[in-house]
C-alpha cells in the first residue's frame, strides 16, 4: 500500500469520497483512521454534512455517478463512474478545484487526440490504452 500524507487538501478528490460516501452509506468512521495526523470522526462527518446538504440522494443524476459498482476481478472492492473520472484526471499536485479542471481539460484532450480508451477498472482509476487504429468517420455519405 502506498500513503501519501498531503500538506494541503486535494478538493476534486475528497468531494468525491465525501459524495460517494453520502451516497452509498458509508459511515464517517470508514473514512477517516486513528490517531493524531487523521481527522476525527466527528469532524469528518460534519464536513460530509455540509458537503452534502443540498444533495438530493434519490437524483437520478447523483446516483449515476456515484452509486457504487462491484469491481470484475473479485476483489470485493467497489468503485463509481465519478471516482474514476476524478482520480484517472488528478494528480496530488492540484491544490485547487481550478487547477483540477485545467488538469480534467488537458487529460480529456490528450484521450481525444490519442483516440484512447478504457482497457480495465479500478478502484480508484481506470487504466487507459492508446488505440494503434483510431476510427474513421463518414458523416455524409454520396453513395445512392
Amino acid at each position: 500500500m502506498n500513503v501519501q500524507i498531503m500538506s494541503t487538501p486535494c478538493y476534486l478528490l475528497e468531494t468525491v469520497e465525501l459524495i460517494y460516501a453520502f451516497v452509498n452509506g458509508v459511515p464517517a468512521e470508514e473514512l477517516t483512521g486513528p490517531g493524531s495526523y487523521c481527522i476525527p470522526v466527528r469532524e469528518v462527518q460534519r464536513i460530509m454534512d455540509t458537503v452534502c446538504a443540498g444533495l438530493a440522494l434519490q437524483n437520478p443524476t447523483l446516483q449515476f455517478f456515484f452509486q457504487k459498482e462491484a469491481l470484475a476481478d473479485d476483489s470485493g472492492d467497489f468503485t463509481c463512474i465519478a471516482r474514476n473520472i476524478a482520480y484517472f484526471v488528478s494528480t496530488f499536485s492540484c491544490k485547487t478545484i481550478s487547477s483540477a479542471f485545467d488538469l480534467l481539460r488537458k487529460s480529456w484532450l490528450t484521450i481525444l487526440q490519442e483516440h484512447s480508451y478504457p482497457a480495465s477498472i479500478g478502484r480508484y482509476i481506470g487504466r487507459m490504452r492508446a488505440n494503434p487504429n483510431p476510427p474513421t468517420w463518414n458523416w455524409g455519405s454520396t453513395n445512392s
